[in-house]
């Protein structure tokens, strides 16, 4: 126990007398400095350099200082033995012994350190290796001792030396303050010590010797000293400044080469080149391997023998616009061309420039390809994704309603079209006790079934989740459409076999025939929701056809309403709140807010009975605005760095007033827009596309984000994401949850992230229900996620827990279902 304690109490003195020394170099930096201040001299200023590059420095200030060392160390050798010859018969002989072997000492320790650190010599750029500050915290101190060691010869020697020896010392020290400022400018603090402290020393020799002459001789030491001074911390900037430029050229060779050698190793761009006659020259191995040729075979060839494709290719691109630009001698870069190779065809990108000789005359063109292929087609998918289900491979809502359009505009002369709009009974059901994979599969079956039934000329289509419409060909009178919907009831409603297990489920029907009164395809597919929505009251596997009875059903919505209108007053309405998970670190980024209505009497009412009656009544205005108020004041009291996202409702676009009530709304609640988040879906920007385009651009101009939410489940387009610059895409759950086990599923996900990523938007995957899931997600490149996985949506008293316990809530729930 004593021995602990002995030891522990000596590492604590051995510790104090560390930070006193410390404290002590301090205190003497702190004094040179002010003393180089009050003199004019202004020290190399390498505060803003980065620690790394400032240790390579160091490296290169003591390297600079190390190569003179042997030099000054000998001459340091040589001067003492001549101080000893010339003053051994003085009485100062003990001095000289004392001072002579500390003296050699110090030189002789030099040099043993220039010959350990002979390999940081032999580069003259900047070092690879790193020095620390304490290293010339250490320069520093041997330039004291050694000043301070010579600096004794003066003061001790000159009073009674005889004029010669006078002489002899002023020059030595002279030569010796000049020889060492310049060796040590590199570390100018170090040279500052050494200098000064001569300096003072014979100055103050000269001066005590109480001569004119000599005091005027050390008033112009002193003077010459200051210039000295100035003279050696110009010399340390520069030498600064000149290894700061040789870092930045390192920086940058390498730099160069690793895109050269990322350029090299990549294994779709490659190097072209043709001559003024259009043949290719300099043909390189990986333009070579992706053409399947011979280099010396594609040598001499001309330019569109190489990129033209053959006849049945889908377009041949910008080839002509290319040899265009070509012909003008004007550069080109991302210009897409169609190649045909072994008979496959694709697409690669082209950049190019006009070559000159240095007579000015045009040699040809150079430039990079790439090939496209992959991202075309992903893009061509994404597109298709805009006009047919990405699960079905029907035609979607926007595409049906253009295919409509046209059946009215040419049958209704002979035969008005009728529109059959079918609801699935039960798949929910079967979404929720068997999984999404078993749903998904069943809507494709039905989807088969559906199409085998009405035969090729007519039209079926997906309009929603497990909302299906046919529209029949040929003329038909009411009783033929009738039995159309009871056959397609009834082929629907006939068992499964999904997974090893019979499913069956139900469907309803709504008709809507155009001698109702229905001139558009608005009203034709309104009367069938219609239809549809009082077939699904009445029970299960029913249909029934828009016609005066439907107007009963449409009071049932007006109660609706009416209860809506009354929730709207007795504040029925409440918010909870689904986080946002930052796929990057598992960390929380924000809530999406989500509407909840708890009615007395009925209960909780899913919004997705709610919400269409309060669209198509009108009160969404009113609701969403509830919706924006509330959900940005509880945000205002949340962390600043958590965000907040709200839904827009289509709808909402109709009322004038929605840019005032967020902007009233951000203003009243103190939430900063930027941390407010709007998402919309393709449907906004469908039927209200200027009004829309403007209220978003007002807002993104603030500060406030804008999401694209559901993305290709229904009229998902590109033209969207080009004509409006949207802050976010949201990926559908149902292209989520099948992208492990569906190839289909995981490449419009992945075109869709790496979609948003080159357009400089974030991505959202919705439903994210397993780990698996949100690896394969984050791996992809996907920005964020929400789903089961990590919460279901709560109320907002619930929201406190989990701040207190911040991203470790995510974490850990990740890490434990993965």
């Amino acid at each position: 126990m004593s021995t602990n304690q002995d030891t522990h109490q000596a590492r604590n003195a051995g510790a104090r007398r560390q930070t006193k020394a410390r404290d002590i170099a301090h205190a003497c930096k702190a004094m040179l400095h002010s003393l180089v201040a009050a003199l004019g001299v202004h020290l190399p200023n390498t505060d803003h350099i980065p620690e790394p590059l400032a240790g390579k420095i160091r490296a290169g200030q003591i390297a600079a200082i190390l190569r003179l060392t042997p030099v000054m160390m000998i001459a340091n050798l040589l001067n003492v033995g001549t101080v000893d010859w010339l003053f051994w018969q003085s009485d100062h002989q003990v001095f000289l012994i004392a001072w002579s072997a500390l003296t050699i000492t110090l030189a002789v320790t030099g040099l043993r350190s220039w010959w350990r650190n002979r390999p940081l010599l032999q580069n003259d750029g900047l070092p690879r290796r790193s020095r620390s500050s304490k290293s010339i915290r250490r320069m520093i101190i041997n330039s004291a001792v050694l000043a301070l060691l010579w600096s004794m010869v003066p003061i001790t020697l000159f009073a009674q030396a005889e004029p010669g020896a006078r002489m002899f010392i002023a020059v030595l020290t002279s030569g010796m303050m000049s020889a060492g400022a310049l060796a040590l400018s590199t570390v100018p603090l170090a040279a500052l010590t050494y200098t000064f402290m001569l300096a003072l020393a014979s100055a103050f020799a000269l001066i005590s010797a109480a001569e004119p002459v000599l005091v005027y001789i050390g008033v112009i030491l002193l003077i010459y000293t200051w210039i000295l001074a100035k003279t050696t911390t110009w010399k340390a900037d520069m030498f600064i400044s000149r290894l700061i430029d040789q870092a930045q050229l390192v920086k940058q060779n390498e730099l160069i080469g690793l895109l050269l050698r990322d350029f090299e190793e990549s294994a779709s761009d490659w190097l072209w080149e043709i001559d003024e006659q259009g043949r290719l020259q300099h043909v390189s191995m990986r333009l070579a391997a992706m053409l399947g040729q011979p280099a010396a075979a594609l040598q001499n060839r001309r330019f569109r023998e190489v990129f033209c494709p053959h006849a049945g290719h889908a377009g041949t691109g910008n080839l002509q616009l290319v040899e265009d630009l070509i012909a003008k001698r004007a550069p080109f870069r991302d210009q897409v061309v169609a190649v045909t190779i072994g008979g496959i065809d694709g697409w690669w990108s082209l950049c190019g420039k006009p070559v000159f000789d240095e007579t000015g005359a045009y040699r040809g063109y150079r430039g990079v390809g790439s090939d496209v292929t992959q991202s075309r087609r992903a893009q061509e998918r994404i597109a298709q994704m805009a006009r047919f289900d990405g699960l079905t491979g029907l035609p979607n809502r926007a595409h049906f309603r253009e295919l409509l359009s046209a059946r009215i505009a040419g049958e209704a002369a002979t035969s008005p079209p009728a529109l059959i709009c079918i609801d699935l009974d039960q798949f929910k059901s079967v979404n929720d006790s068997m999984g999404h994979t078993v749903g998904d599969r069943l809507l494709v079956c039905i989807a088969g079934r559906l199409t085998d039934t009405v035969g090729d000329t007519a039209i079926v289509a997906r309009l929603a989740g497990d909302e299906f419409a046919v529209l029949p060909s040929g003329p038909l009178r009411e009783e033929d459409v009738v039995e159309l919907a009871r056959k397609v009831i009834a082929i629907i409603s006939l068992p499964y076999q999904l997974h090893g297990k019979q499913v069956q489920i139900g469907a309803s029907a709504g008709i809507a025939l155009t001698g109702d009164g229905a001139c558009s395809p608005e009203q034709l597919m309104n009367n069938a929701d219609l239809a549809l929505y009082t077939a699904k009251n009445e029970g299960h596997g029913q249909f029934r056809v828009f016609g005066p009875a439907i107007d009963a059903e449409v009071r049932k919505r007006r109660t609706m309403t009416e209860d809506l209108q009354a929730a709207l007053k007795a504040d029925e309405f409440s918010l909870h709140y689904q986080p946002v998970i930052s796929a990057c670190d598992n960390s929380l980024r924000g809530f999406e807010a989500l509407l909840r209505w708890t009615h007395p009497v009925k209960g909780a009412i899913s919004p997705a009975d709610f919400i269409p009656v309060a669209e198509e009544s009108g009160l969404m205005d009113e609701i969403g605005a509830w919706v924006i108020r509330t959900a940005c004041a509880e945000a205002a009291s949340w962390p600043r760095a958590v965000t907040l996202a709200v839904n827009l409702s289509p709808t909402q676009f109709h009322n004038a007033q929605l840019l005032n009530i967020i902007l009233g709304a951000l203003g009243t609640s103190g939430l900063s827009p930027r941390r407010l988040e709007l998402e919309i879906t393709e449907t906004a920007l469908l039927t209200h596309s200027t009004a829309t385009v403007n209220t978003l651009n007002h807002l993104r101009s603030i500060g406030v984000r804008i999401a694209l939410d559901d993305f290709g489940t229904g009229y998902a387009s590109l033209s969207y994401l080009r004509g409006f610059p949207f802050d976010r895409i949201k990926i559908d759950q149902s292209f989520v949850r099948d992208a492990i086990e569906r190839p289909d599923c995981a490449a419009i996900v992945k075109a869709t992230i790496g979609l948003a990523a080159s357009l400089g938007m974030a991505s959202t995957a919705e439903g994210v229900e397993t780990g698996a899931q949100f690896d394969w997600l984050r791996d992809q490149g996907c920005t964020d996620v929400q789903g089961y996985l990590f919460s279901r949506p709560r109320p907002a008293e619930d929201l406190p827990k989990m701040f207190e316990q911040g991203e470790k809530l995510f974490a850990d729930v990740a890490r434990k279902v993965a």
